[in-house]
């Protein structure tokens, strides 16, 4: 017991931020026992979040397998059964209700989740042996997509299977305003089905499917690689406006063929060799009914993790590798600047575009003002994070997000301090502007572990764990129907120095608000208050102190929470001897 809680202790100190930075979480769930991630979710009409993807056991079990939601709420999982799950959480924390797709040997796949304007949730997966659906009593074959369609209190309607096998390696699900299925994938086979032709060509494709309710395919498009390869995964991503325009985005090595746009070759920037051949991403537009509008190149050698679209916007994150042009304008990649955000016009002009020495974007969320949320991985061990105005020290593996204006501007960026596995997490948005993440963690500790600082949630167990967080809206300025959305012009700031200390430490805070009703509370890694430094005190908007006698607190590390009304700010200190 001694090692472990050094092994927590040490973990902590090593992921600790040194600038401190409101953190805004509402709450979070975590795991006990459950080797998995969340790899899709979408925000229903009440505003409850629905997550969901597979569970497997851990690489060492120490008891039950749970769900657990830092409000109390706790539900069992057997993870024997290798389940797909599909969870809904509240607004305020509480598990609604889980649905699971019981796998073979192999959890069955989740690939997308998307809503529809009936208030149907549909789920796209896929089966690894078979997949059964012990609410429907219905079982589908082996390695098929398939669609479950969902009531949002959880009644399962039906599944529809892709007997055809048109759908391969999915990588997209959205839902068109005409309320079509389009999904976005990569083939190395030729597909035909009836009138609905997919070339893969020599090294395989990009494919963009667009399908009715009954998984009847509308039409289809592909972009074929000039050359197969080992080294890019050919991940296409594919959004749709609330219009109905359709973008695509991607990267291919040596060259692609687009079905109806002409081929493209990547440029040659540097020598090459087998294993490094030239590349660079595309950015690709299409019409409702699927027809190519065009084709816009990076001209370097650059690749795309994310794509979001609105009425007014295209947004893509990745990273880049060279310093040369990047749809035809020059690219800022000095000091192993790599982390790329880039917004086009509805039309692929390059509007703006962002780099930093962080290591890449790997997803991205718009707010119903136009804000673009970014989450950014930083892997370059003890190198400090440079983002705009912000340097943030031991950011290795951790979550960040990072924000922006529509126009590009710098906003903030938020870091969590969790340690992230190599699944992408997702950002979702509530009408309100309240914004959810949800994802991976990259190993537990057999400990309770204030994974979200102020959201206390159990992580008992060893292996990845899913998770799922409610962060506080942070907009510029207010907007929504009066007496619901409550909106933070920016957040509140609570830092303390010295930190680490042993006899006294001083607090610092800023209040974006007026707020009748504050306190500023002591908490240890178990959720358990320590001590109450001050409580139900009126505070003005602006910044304030106030000094803390720590003597007789034992060496550790604590948690400080500044909680208001409607706002929350948080910091790690660090007792020592």
């Amino acid at each position: 017991m001694k090692t472990v809680v050094k092994i927590l202790f040490s973990l902590l100190l090593f992921l600790t931020v040194l600038k401190a930075s409101a953190q805004h979480f509402e709450w979070a769930s975590t795991s006990s026992n459950l080797y998995s991630g969340f790899k899709v979710a979408v925000v229903d009409q009440s505003e409850n979040i629905i997550v969901a993807g597979e569970a497997a056991l851990p690489n060492f079990v120490v008891g039950d397998s749970w769900l657990h939601s830092s409000n109390g709420d706790s539900i069992k999982v057997n993870v024997f059964e290798n389940p797909l799950l599909i969870v809904s959480y509240n607004p305020s924390g509480h598990i609604n209700w889980m649905r699971r797709v019981i796998g073979g040997r192999y959890p069955a796949k989740v690939h997308g989740i998307v809503r529809g304007s009936d208030n149907k949730i549909y789920v796209l997966g896929s089966s690894s042996e078979s997949a059964f659906f012990p609410e429907l009593k219905q079982k589908i074959g082996y390695h098929h997509c398939f669609i479950y369609c969902l009531k949002t209190d959880g009644t399962p309607l039906w599944i529809k299977e892709d007997t055809s096998g048109i759908i391969t390696r999915p990588t997209s699900f959205c839902i068109t305003p005409d309320e079509n299925f389009l999904i976005a994938g990569h083939m190395e086979h030729d597909k035909i089905v009836g009138n609905i032709k997919l070339s893969a060509g020599v090294g395989g494709a990009n494919y963009l499917l667009c399908m009715d309710k009954d998984m009847k395919p509308l039409w289809g498009q592909n972009v074929q690689y000039k050359s197969k390869s080992c080294c890019i995964l050919y991940d296409a991503k594919a959004d749709v406006t609330p219009a109905g325009d359709i973008y695509m985005a991607g990267e291919f090595e040596i060259g692609g063929v687009f079905s109806n746009g002409g081929s493209y070759d990547a440029p040659v920037l540097e020598k090459e060799t087998k294993s490094s051949q030239p590349y660079e991403m595309y950015l690709a537009a299409y019409t409702s009914s699927g027809k190519l509008k065009w084709v816009k190149t990076s001209g370097g050698e650059s690749r795309m993790n994310a794509l979001k679209v609105t009425d007014n916007e295209v947004v893509i994150g990745g990273y880049i590798q060279n310093n040369g042009t990047f749809f035809d304008e020059k690219i800022d990649t000095t000091q192993k600047k790599k982390m790329l955000l880039a917004c086009f016009s509805k039309g692929g002009t390059l509007k703006w575009a962002k780099t930093s020495k962080a290591e890449m974007v790997n997803a991205i969320g718009i707010d119903q003002e136009d804000n673009i949320y970014a989450s950014v991985s930083s892997k370059q061990n003890m190198a400090p994070l440079i983002l705009e105005t912000d340097t943030i020290k031991k950011s290795y593996m951790s979550l960040l997000i990072a924000s922006f204006s529509s126009e590009g501007k710098y906003r903030w960026v938020k870091t969590s301090s969790i340690p992230m596995s190599g699944e992408n997490p997702v950002i979702s948005f509530d009408h309100c502007g309240n914004l959810y993440i949800s994802g991976e963690m990259f190993y537990t500790l057999k400990s309770q572990v204030s994974w979200f600082d102020a959201a206390f949630v159990k992580g008992n167990g060893y292996g990845s764990a899913p998770f799922v967080a409610k962060l506080k809206n942070t907009m510029p300025f207010s907007s929504g129907k009066e007496g619901v959305c409550v909106i933070c012009q920016k957040p509140w700031l609570l830092q303390n120095a010295p930190n680490p200390f042993r006899e006294y430490t001083e607090f610092v805070y800023t209040t974006s608000n007026d707020d009748p009703s504050v306190s500023l509370e002591i908490y240890d890694l178990g959720g358990k208050l320590i001590a109450t430094l001050f409580n139900n005190r009126s505070l003005p908007k602006g910044s304030g102190q106030y000094t803390y006698q720590a003597a007789a607190l034992p060496s550790g590390v604590y948690i400080a929470v500044l909680r208001g009304l409607t706002e929350t700010a948080t910091t790690r200190i660090v007792v020592g001897n």
